[in-house]
């Protein structure tokens, strides 16, 4: 299921509109997220982390490029992290 706007944006939606509203942020969330297809907000975090792929993203990387990855410990990024790592680490250096 693709979402109508990347995840930022939902977020920022959600804060205008528990604003707006003057509802709580976890049901302002909860709003996007349904009508976004989902049950909960937290069904469209985890669907959106689950498409983050390493493979996907190497390719994309140009040399100089820079990556920021923020996890919680154990989480599926900070697997991800240790994947780039060490396909870094493996790749043929330019001499």
């Amino acid at each position: 299921m693709r979402l109508s706007a990347p995840i930022y944006q939902l977020k920022r939606r959600a804060k205008l509109l528990a604003r707006f509203d003057k509802i709580p942020l976890h049901e302002a969330q909860d709003r996007i997220a349904r009508e976004e297809g989902f049950s909960a907000w937290s069904a469209l975090s985890a669907r959106v982390t689950m498409n983050v792929s390493t493979s996907a993203m190497l390719p994309r990387l140009a040399d100089g490029d820079m990556l920021l990855l923020g996890a919680r410990p154990g989480s599926t990024l900070s697997e991800m992290e240790g994947e780039l790592s060490s396909s870094r680490s493996n790749a043929p250096r330019e001499k």
